[in-house]
């Protein structure tokens, strides 16, 4: 217990003033015990402090799937294209974060995301993703894009380089739309001309799954530039038709032999399929 000091005079006590009064009662309450009760009854009406913020659960899970992303759970990265419409503030910053991953790692849906929650900031980079989402395969992208970039009559956004690449991508992908629109833009004149870029649209049409260089395959092509194929007179090339069927006939295709030996006709057949020779 702490030692309180009194003074008091030789003659007539201690001394009757505020000070000694105090010093009494400090002495006292010491005696009884008093101040730890004091200091509770000032602890009690001590101002309560400010309440901890709210933790923003929408973020912590946004920062749980980034670090999962970014730790190569790619499943988790295209959880966020799923569910970046519904973000705001850094919770979109950081389901960029994943979409861009998603995205350089070749997922199509994740660049599909990307480019579309880029459109509100940097028209450049979302253009950017929405052409790689294309590339790696979606359909629907390459579709928008082609319709959107590849039409004259639309100046203010025809971008026929553009609505090629995409046509071509679509095409690669199988989509017997997007070919046609190869052929289409070639046939505008807006591109610089290709031969393999044809000759990859045909493949895609006319082959059915087989490879380009299977003998039938290359007979059909070689149908198609004789202008054989309903609508193919647009492409009608003869030289490549013979090249074609030449290259088949060498392969074993005996139709193509016989077709080789005499002009391609100019003519279109009927429905897409070949006239009989």
């Amino acid at each position: 217990m702490p030692v309180v000091a009194v003074t008091f005079h030789k003659d007539r006590g201690p001394a009757d003033t505020k000070q000694t009064m105090a010093l009494r009662t400090l002495a006292r309450s010491h005696c009884l015990g008093l101040l730890p009760l004091l200091e509770v009854l000032a602890c009690a009406t001590a101002p309560e402090p400010p309440p901890a913020p709210k933790e923003d659960r929408a973020l912590l899970w946004t920062r749980n799937k980034l670090t999962q992303c970014q730790a190569g759970r790619d499943d988790v990265c295209l959880t966020l294209a799923q569910e970046w419409p519904y973000a705001q503030g850094e919770n979109r910053a950081l389901m960029e974060q994943g979409l861009t991953i998603a995205c350089e790692r070749g997922h199509a849906q994740g660049c599909r995301s990307l480019g579309q929650l880029l459109a509100r900031t940097s028209s450049i980079a979302s253009a950017q993703a929405l052409e790689r989402s294309c590339q790696l395969g979606q359909i629907g992208e390459c579709t928008q894009l082609v319709m959107s970039h590849g039409r004259p009559q639309r100046p203010e956004t025809y971008e026929p380089e553009r609505a090629m690449r995409a046509a071509e991508h679509g095409c690669g992908h199988g989509d017997p739309q997007l070919c046609g629109w190869v052929l289409e833009l070639d046939r505008l004149g807006r591109v610089p001309h290709s031969d393999e870029r044809l000759d990859g649209a045909l493949v895609q049409l006319h082959c059915h799954g087989r490879p380009a260089t299977d003998p039938e395959c290359r007979r059909q092509v070689g149908l198609a530039y004789s202008g054989r194929f309903a609508g193919s007179d647009q492409i009608a090339n003869p030289a490549r038709a013979r090249t074609f069927l030449d290259e088949a006939c060498e392969g074993g295709d005996v139709q193509a032999c016989q077709l080789s030996a005499k002009d391609p006709p100019s003519k279109s057949g009927g429905a897409g399929r070949p006239r009989s020779p």
